[in-house]
């Protein structure tokens, strides 16, 4: 069989599955809205998700390393928890990011005292 054929063939498989329904589903969207191929739509898009990219960009390491870490979304939410939480409070933005901050590097260094030193996870 020469390359191109094995690059013609389609893999079925759950990846293959879930691109035919995201270009189904983009197909749809962009026929049904006047608005959705705009710029301003497309920058709304990558505006709202560009922190879960950072954190999945940080997570891909982990996961090609054979090391699965559940704790991540729970720590991004309880610093982000504490941003907001100190921010209505009356903290400047620049001390509520530095709580956020602190909170996460606190739970990060506890998290990692405990899978290292103690076993867990």
């Amino acid at each position: 069989m020469s390359k191109f054929a094995k690059l013609g063939s389609v893999r079925r498989s759950w990846d293959t599955a879930i691109i035919g329904l995201l270009l189904l589903v983009w197909v749809f969207a962009s026929l049904t809205t006047s608005n959705f191929l705009t710029p301003l739509n497309f920058s709304y898009i990558f505006s709202n998700t560009s922190e879960i990219m950072i954190i999945a960009f940080a997570m891909l390491f982990m996961i090609i390393l054979g090391e699965i870490d559940l704790s991540v979304a729970s720590i991004l939410a309880l610093g982000s928890s504490m941003l907001g939480w100190s921010y209505a409070k009356g903290a400047p933005i620049w001390m509520s990011i530095l709580i956020c901050i602190l909170v996460g590097t606190a739970c990060g260094f506890v998290n990692g005292f405990l899978v290292t030193k103690l076993g867990l996870g």
